[in-house]
């Protein structure tokens, strides 16, 4: 469940549409990003060098881990795409992609990311100090 300044968010549902939850083995594992309805960007420490995606599944429309809401549609994982760049030493270029078995269906709770042109982010979005982050781990200042 979104967490703000520690407590649940229930006004960030909207806000959160694109976030995904990626299950391994049928349990929580990492967050991700719907970029559309068949790919997902997610962190490469979290397919473990598992190109195949096998017992990987998506979770789109999930907000509150401990509470069925209707909303959510489980989605296997087809293949996993590791950036060819990633050191897992380091954690530079910890980056990759799911492509997604089916589809996930559009709704108010499942909405793909929405990517800002290269112009409007280094115009608007890079002078920002503050922006908002979203996930199901855990929750303390600075970090």
């Amino acid at each position: 469940m979104p967490v703000c300044d520690g407590s649940c968010c229930q006004r960030l549902k909207s806000l959160i549409s694109p976030q995904v939850l990626v299950q391994l083995n049928g349990e929580s594992h990492c967050g991700g990003v719907l970029v559309n309805s068949q790919w997902v960007v997610t962190a490469a420490h979290c397919i473990h060098g598992n190109n195949s995606g096998q017992n990987l599944t998506v979770v789109a429309g999930e907000h509150n881990l401990d509470v069925f809401e209707g909303t959510e549609q489980h989605t296997p994982v087809f293949m996993a795409i590791p950036y060819p760049g990633y050191v897992a030493l380091s954690g530079d270029g910890d980056v990759a992609l799911l492509r997604l078995r089916l589809p996930v269906t559009p709704s108010p709770r499942v909405v793909p990311v929405c990517l800002p042109t290269r112009s409007f982010a280094e115009r608007e979005l890079l002078p920002v100090r503050y922006h908002v982050v979203s996930g199901w781990g855990g929750a303390h200042r600075g970090g």
